[in-house]
Formats: structure tokens, C-alpha cells, sequence
């Protein structure tokens, strides 16, 4: 998780500044790059269930950590536009095959119950990269170049990629389980067809709630008039948060029940959404205790997703639900991407998405605890 989805993803944003300096780039073309990893990532998780199929865990985990370091070493020589986009599409796929959904597939073979707390000591890789890999890379671009960076990167990802190919086992007793998955085109689920993606849909307006006012953050507080040096540090302080809230929230889903967690982190993350709305023209405390809550709440995406695919499958049918409701909530932050930016041309101002996203959550919020299954 620290390097498939930190690395691509999660901690990416600090290469933003000095993709568009390079000589023969524009600020469209740094949008393009993400836009192509996010397009990647989201063809890749769609072909999960094939993939995994095709290849245990331990191979499937190792040559999708293979591309994230193939993709980085690209960026290492990259130049020109073309180059970019070729690295984003590799390192893109890393981080589909390799990433939240191949956690998720791996934890469920090794746990038979009580995913929750596994779930979130796992997904808290990404936000540890979040927090220190931009630290990392600023520290080599001081003194060296953006090829140096992505190289150091690529060759942290290579490395990673034999430990893995090393210590993973597929299962406890190390066997593959292919045979069993073969009878998934026709594996039933514990929901119905039609209330499954009626569910389905309703992560998929969390992810498009959820992905863009991460992204959207420090720019909702800079428009508003707050200082930077704000911005920059209520969004530490949502990372931290995030990576706090994924191993209370992955306790609370085995103590109380992925139920009643599942409310208790709904009620949080509209709460510190509502909160944020307002938090951009106060002072003192309110914003970090506020962007808090909010950082904290998110944490449903990734571990409260990660229990649903259990949950709500059975082994045979597990690699297709993890594929679907991975599917939808990239694809709901995919499509969202672009919103907050045309909202604020509009309006002058990001708040208002940030209104439109706490409403998103909230159907959300009704769809998912209304169809969840009470056995």
C-alpha cells in the first residue's frame, strides 16, 4: 500500500510543481498525466477479478509492484508529454492490480473474520507515504533533479517488489486457490442482483464525494482567503487524521460490527464535511479540529470498502465484489475530478461543491446502511 497506491497516488502531488517546469510542459499537460494514472488505475481494477484469476496473490501483488517501479523509472527519463503519459499508464496499472483491491483479496484469504483491524493497520501505508515521501522528494530536489527523485523512487519499488515475491503466501497453508474461483461467473453474493447495485451505486457517490475534496482541500482554504501556510497545515493534519482514523475505524468494524461502524463513520465524515464548509473564514482551532473530523471520516473509503467487499461476497464471488466496488468508487472520483474547478469558476468559490459532496455522502450513507445485510 506504501508504494502502489502511495506512491502513484497518495503522495504524487508533490511532483505536480515541477512536472510543469519542465521544459516543453504546461499546467494541462500536469493534468493530463494524473488524469491518465486515474484512467489506468481505473481500466486495471476493472480487470481484477480476471487478473487474479489468471495469477495468485503472491505473483499478482509482485508484477504489479513490478510496474509501479517500471512506471517510476520511466518518469526518471521522462522529457516530453508522451513519455509522462506512458510512465502514468504503467505506474496506473501498478496501482490497480497491486493496490486497495489486492490488500483487500489477500486479507480476506488470511482472515476468516475480524478483517476490520488488518484492513487498517494495511491501508494505513498509503497515508505514511502521503506524509513522508513529499518530504523525501523535496529533501533530493534541494540538491538534485526530478529524474533523481522518481529514480530513488523506482528503485524503493523494485525492492519491495522481491520482498513481496518473497514472504507473501497466498493462504495461511500456502495453497493457491484458483481452482475454488473458477465458479465466480456464477457465485452469488448476499445481497440481491438489484439491491447489489443499487449498494454498488452508492459507493459510487462516496467516491465522488470523497476523492476530489481531498485533492480540493488546501486550494477551498487558499480561495477563501486563508493564509497558505494554513491550508498547508490543515491538510497535515486531515493526512494524519486519515491515517489515526483507519485503525480506530478498522477496530470499531470487528468490536461493534461493520454495521454499526458504518454509521459511526458516516456520522463523522458529513459531520467534519459540513464542518469544513464553514471552517475556510474562521481563525484559530476550528479549522484543524474541523479538516480533523474530516480527514478522520475518510477513512471509510478505504477500510469500511474493503470490509463491504467482504462482507458482502462470498469466497467464490469475492474477487468480482472487491473488483465492483473498487470500480465505482475510483470511477465516482474520476468523473468528479474536474467538478470543483468548474464550480468554483462559477461561483468564485469551492464551497459550494464541498455542500454538494456532504449531500452525495449522505445518500450514500442511506443507501449503504439501508441495504446492508442484517445476517
Amino acid at each position: 500500500m506504501f508504494v502502489n497506491v502511495g506512491f502513484p497516488s497518495t503522495s504524487f502531488g508533490v511532483y505536480q510543481p515541477y512536472i510543469v517546469d519542465v521544459p516543453g510542459m504546461s499546467h494541462s499537460d500536469g493534468s493530463i498525466v494524473v488524469t491518465v494514472r486515474n484512467l489506468a488505475s481505473l481500466v486495471s481494477i476493472f480487470f481484477i477479478a480476471w487478473y487474479y484469476r489468471k495469477f495468485d496473490c503472491r505473483m499478482g501483488i509482485f508484477l504489479g509492484t513490478l510496474a509501479t517501479a517500471i512506471g517510476f523509472g520511466i518518469f526518471a527519463i521522462s522529457y516530453n508529454l508522451t513519455i509522462f503519459v506512458i510512465a502514468s499508464v504503467i505506474s496506473g496499472i501498478g496501482y490497480g492490480f497491486a493496490g486497495t483491491s489486492a490488500m483487500t483479496i489477500l486479507i480476506a484469504r488470511w482472515h476468516e473474520k475480524d478483517t476490520g483491524t488488518p484492513f487498517g493497520i494495511a491501508t494505513i501505508g498509503s497515508s505514511v507515504a502521503g506524509v513522508c515521501v513529499p518530504m523525501v522528494v523535496l529533501a533530493i530536489l534541494s540538491t538534485g533533479e526530478l529524474g533523481q527523485a522518481f529514480g530513488v523512487q523506482s528503485i524503493f519499488a523494485l525492492i519491495t517488489a522481491f520482498i513481496l515475491l518473497i514472504f507473501i503466501r497466498n493462504s495461511k497453508d500456502g495453497k493457491k486457490t484458483n481452482d475454488q474461483l473458477k465458479l465466480q461467473k456464477n457465485a452469488k453474493r448476499n445481497l440481491p442482483k438489484g439491491k447489489y447495485y443499487l449498494y454498488v451505486f452508492g459507493v459510487f457517490l462516496l467516491g465522488g464525494a470523497c476523492l476530489s475534496d481531498i485533492v480540493y482541500l488546501s486550494v477551498l482554504f487558499t480561495s477563501s482567503g486563508a493564509d497558505p501556510v494554513l491550508a498547508a497545515a490543515v491538510v497535515s493534519v486531515a493526512n494524519f487524521a486519515l491515517a489515526f482514523g483507519k485503525i480506530v475505524l478498522g477496530y470499531l468494524l470487528d468490536k461493534l460490527g461493520t454495521l454499526k461502524g458504518t454509521i459511526v463513520a458516516f456520522v463523522i465524515l458529513l459531520t467534519g464535511k459540513l464542518l469544513i464548509c464553514f471552517a475556510a473564514d474562521w481563525t484559530g482551532i476550528f479549522p484543524y479540529i474541523s479538516t480533523a473530523i474530516f480527514g478522520f471520516g475518510t477513512a471509510i473509503t478505504t477500510v469500511g470498502i474493503a470490509q463491504w467487499s467482504v462482507d458482502l461476497s462470498t469466497p467464490e464471488s469475492r474477487y468480482n465484489c472487491v473488483r465492483d466496488l473498487q470500480v465505482a468508487y475510483t470511477g465516482g472520483g474520476f468523473l468528479t475530478g474536474m467538478i470543483p474547478g468548474i464550480v468554483a469558476e462559477f461561483t468564485g468559490s469551492y464551497v459550494p461543491f464541498y455542500f454538494a459532496s456532504a449531500i452525495a455522502v449522505l445518500i450514500s450513507a442511506i443507501i449503504i446502511i439501508k441495504l446492508f445485510p442484517r445476517k
